[in-house]
């Protein structure tokens, strides 16, 4: 659908891109090293118990989320 609308091919979607995305925005933040580390460990436990589907529910019912409500 991403290829058909932009013409552009879709990236497969992994975990270790998810957690390169954020590793590279904390760097940005200037996050020390042991924040980024504890950031990683954590999303690597949500990982194994929280679905695709769920974190997305979950980032579209935050306050970080860019869509009007």
């Amino acid at each position: 659908m991403f290829e058909d609308v932009f013409g552009i091919p879709a990236e497969p979607w992994t975990n270790e891109a998810c957690l390169g995305y954020t590793i590279a925005a904390l760097e940005f933040l200037n996050y020390t090293q042991y924040e980024i580390s504890s950031a990683v460990s954590e999303l690597k436990e949500l990982f194994d118990w929280m679905t695709a589907a769920e974190a997305g529910e979950h980032y579209t019912n935050s306050d970080y989320c860019d869509q009007v409500k």
